[in-house]
């Protein structure tokens, strides 16, 4: 990609607050976060007394920075691009009518000024994107707890993370069906598919049986038996092994559904309708699924709503790919839910099976606001409303979570990820940008990025802006690079210098997406015609 500035443009947009909160009519939605891309506003209140308010904004520079306005949740636009990035102290002060006398504080809050997209970065990429998802790919293939399923025919007992079933071999399969199409050798054609079919039929093994409130859903915890290493992980399926999060056993349905692409096998097809039939019968009336249910009572633990991003691209699927009729409804009808409750309120809350569930705003996540942009811009229908909105949640997304540049002193002071109090094993010294943020108080992570990338990609195809491609590619770029610098087969899942542990779903979905992406902007694309079931669903 020719190098071209962007700055000019981003600095008017970023200058604008993004769904500022007003006391009474709109939430706060910012009202845990630290770091800002957009000029936020904040919840503060009302000084009696006062006439006006004084904002005074010192950056990391040591500079004080002042303008006025009606009330003390005003957005900082006038001083946002005067800014640098790193540590930022913000007071609001109430004022008498000469605006310069104060009559008390409204408030003081701490910050990190975030900085915006001056790429595009790391271009050109050191290999072709399809070339790195396909090393990617292979990597997997001979790694060992890959061939462990070839020889031994079971899970590998050093793969800890296993424990979460339906998410790391749900996405393996998914990666040896992929392989399968790429490989030119014949043996390891069959050997991917013996892999994937293994995977499959064990996960389909482990299922719900029929007629359990939860029948046909794979594990989200399972535990080894034969398992050799005690991570926390591990035990925390243990803790929860009689435990179902509702969001999770999908993601074993999509590797389901591309064995049976690769194969013909309908017992694929027919193992992932008995799953989004369960779906159906656990739906509550008002269209939602609780977050938690308990395996053999089917009791609801956590009654808080699923972000049903998964489920919707799930039955999209279905209903799309496969023409299963009884399906055909139910996309439309999560979308809507979405647009009207985590849309309608920037309520994006985390829901991982490791991560405990916070109060409202506490603690989220960029994934389910990304899945939500990617669905509106593949099907709105010549509708601007709809690309709007999924625009508006791109910049939700980059605003909290996506690290144009590795980040300043004034983040470990904040006690940010990658600090010395914190997550230190994941230094922030040591990490590779640009990258996404997965989720409120933790790093970078490389799915995380693939997966924002992604969409990115598409809200280039469908609005002809540039800066959205660049934006893409700049993440590409970096996970390319993360790539290169750890041995150029698989990805790692987190974009760091240091080595880290190996999530198998971040190395699988990294590669996918950047096969797709390279299928549409490398030079010379070496994977045109690998049909990755990928369009409009993860």
């Amino acid at each position: 990609m020719e190098q071209q500035s962007f700055l000019e443009d981003v600095l008017q947009e970023t200058q604008q607050p993004l769904r500022p909160g007003v006391p009474g009519k709109s939430p706060f939605w910012n009202k845990y976060a630290k770091r800002f891309v957009y000029a936020p506003a904040f919840d503060l209140p009302l000084v009696p007394g006062a006439s006006a308010y004084r904002f005074t904004v010192v950056g990391r520079d040591g500079l004080s920075r002042s303008f006025h306005a009606d009330v003390p949740w005003a957005p900082l636009s006038p001083v946002w691009n005067d800014i640098p990035h790193g540590l930022t102290k913000l007071t609001v002060e109430g004022v008498d009518a000469s605006r310069e006398n104060a009559v008390a504080n409204s408030g003081e809050i701490d910050f990190y000024r975030a900085p915006v997209f001056h790429g595009p970065y790391h271009e050109p990429p050191p290999i072709p994107y399809a070339e790195a998802g396909k090393r990617g790919l292979r990597g997997l293939f001979l790694h060992s707890r890959f061939q462990h399923w070839l020889t031994e025919g079971r899970p590998d007992p050093y793969m800890f993370l296993n424990c979460f079933a339906s998410k790391e071999i749900g996405a393996s399969i998914r990666a040896m069906a992929a392989y399968s199409k790429l490989t030119e050798t014949k043996q390891e054609v069959e050997d991917a598919i013996t892999i994937a079919r293994r995977m499959a039929d064990f996960l389909i093994e482990k299922a719900e049986p029929p007629g359990a409130p939860l029948e046909h859903f794979t594990p989200v915890y399972w535990v080894n038996p034969e398992n050799k290493i005690d991570d926390w992980h591990f035990r925390v399926a243990v803790d929860n092994v009689d435990k179902m999060m509702i969001s999770e056993p999908v993601r074993a349905g999509f590797g389901l559904l591309d064995l049976y692409d690769v194969t013909g096998d309908a017992t694929y097809l027919e193992a992932a309708s008995r799953m989004a039939r369960t779906y159906v019968k656990i739906r509550r009336e008002d269209g939602t699924w609780p977050l938690i249910i308990e395996r053999e009572t089917g009791a609801v633990l956590e009654p808080k709503p699923v972000v049903p991003t998964w489920i919707l691209f799930f039955f999209e699927r279905l209903g799309k790919q496969y023409g299963l009729a009884e399906f055909a409804d139910i996309p439309g009808q999560i979308a809507q839910w979405l647009l009207e409750h985590p849309v309608e309120g920037f309520h994006w809350d985390s829901q991982f099976e490791d991560v405990k569930i916070k109060v409202p705003y506490r603690k989220m996540a960029y994934e389910q606001a990304a899945d939500t942009a990617l669905y509106l811009l593949y099907n709105h229908g010549g509708d601007s409303e709809k690309v709007r909105t999924a625009e508006e949640l791109l910049r939700f997304v980059e605003d909290q979570f996506v690290v144009w540049e590795k980040p300043n002193e004034g983040w470990k002071t904040l006690k940010f990820p990658g600090g010395p109090t914190k997550y230190s094993q994941y230094d922030v010294d040591t990490w590779f940008a640009p990258a996404v943020i997965e989720q409120f108080g933790f790093v970078i992570v490389a799915r995380a990025t693939a997966v924002v990338m992604r969409v990115y990609a598409k809200a280039y195809e469908v609005t002809g802006n540039a800066i959205y491609l660049a934006k893409a590619r700049s993440l590409a770029n970096t996970l390319v690079k993360t790539q290169q610098f750890h041995g150029g087969g698989e990805i790692p899942s987190f974009p760091m210098s240091s080595k880290q542990i190996t999530w198998t779903n971040n190395s699988v979905y990294i590669a996918l997406f950047l096969l797709e992406l390279g299928s549409r902007v490398d030079a010379n694309p070496a994977v045109n015609n690998l049909e990755l079931s990928l369009t409009g669903s993860i």
